[in-house]
């Protein structure tokens, strides 16, 4: 009987050992999992990676859908109303097409849109009813300096979205926070130009053309006229044919001899004065002429002196003395 209960009680003692180090002292998870991947075969799988680094200037992907992060703060001179958009291609110095990054209160959906920058206007290269204008192609490298493709812009809408072409009327801002409307006209690469109603930074826009103006810079130095066509090269200069040699001189014909004087003119004389008739002197011894009617020599017997004028015209020697016959 004591035997038994000896039994009993050993039996006893064993149970509530096991039953303490049970409690106490459980094997942890861990450990176990341990053990089992240390003693399970392994198998090679794919090895794991994680997502390459979004690069914020990436903009499109391969597909053509817009990938721009939402995530990107604007830069401090970036206006609050604007919306985060990713340039996808320049068109010309004033137009290009972007694509939202996501739906604003801008761009209503991430499709890619034609802008057309407000308030500027930049010489044409694309017009099809004209030619390339002076100073287009430099216009268009601007733009795409300051807002390169894929990269992320922040564009502002003014009071009236579209326009008759549907093009988006905006303004915009690059990723450093210049306005690229604004920055367009200081460098001469556009002129400002307002088209109501939208005028929300034409006072700012305006003067910077008054100052690239009088500072000559871009095409107000390179144009003649801002906005007209390039002119056209001029064809090369003909050579001028070489002069032809200068004819041997001809000697001067002897002269003309010339025409003899005139005889000299007599000096003008005038007439002497009639000397007046005098009475011829009466000789003695002749008779005188006898007064009639009709008298001449055959009324005489000899000479006679004739009457003063000798009226029957017989003094035929004008010596006053008539018939010297008789």
């Amino acid at each position: 009987m004591a035997g038994r209960a000896k039994l009993v009680a050993a039996v006893a003692g064993v149970s509530a050992l096991v039953g303490i180090g049970i409690g106490v002292a459980p094997d942890p998870e861990p450990e176990r999992t341990a053990t089992v991947q240390s003693t399970a075969p392994t198998t090679p799988g794919p090895a794991a990676s994680s997502p390459p680094p979004v690069d914020e200037t990436e903009a499109v992907t391969s597909a053509g859908a817009p990938t721009g992060r939402t995530d990107i703060a604007a830069p401090a001179q970036v206006p609050g109303d604007t919306q985060q958009a990713v340039v996808r291609r320049i068109v010309d110095g004033d137009t290009l097409e972007v694509a939202a990054v996501a739906a604003g209160p801008v761009l209503t959906s991430a499709d890619a849109v034609h802008v057309r920058l407000l308030e500027i206007n930049s010489p044409e290269t694309k017009d099809p009813d004209q030619s390339a204008q002076c100073y287009g192609p430099e216009a268009t490298a601007e733009l795409t300096r300051l807002a390169p493709p894929g990269s992320t812009v922040w564009v502002q809408r003014d009071r009236e979205l579209l326009d008759r072409y549907d093009r988006h009327l905006l303004y915009l801002w690059n990723a450093e926070g210049e306005f690229v409307n604004l920055a367009m006209v200081q460098s001469g690469h556009a002129e400002a130009v307002l088209y109501p109603p939208n005028d929300k930074h034409w006072p700012t826009i305006g003067a910077a053309q008054s100052t690239a103006r009088s500072a000559s810079v871009g095409a107000w130095s390179a144009c003649p006229v801002f906005g007209r066509p390039e002119p056209e090269a001029s064809a090369p200069p003909v050579p001028s044919a070489p002069p032809l040699p200068n004819p041997p001189p001809v000697p001067n014909p002897p002269p003309a001899p010339s025409a003899p004087p005139p005889p000299p003119v007599a000096p003008f004389v005038p007439d002497p004065e009639p000397v007046p008739t005098q009475d011829p002197p009466v000789q003695s011894g002749l008779p005188s002429q006898r007064l009639g009617p009709d008298t001449d020599c055959s009324d005489y017997p000899g000479p006679v002196i004739v009457a003063p004028g000798d009226p029957h015209r017989l003094d035929g020697d004008g010596d006053g003395i008539g018939c010297d016959g008789n």
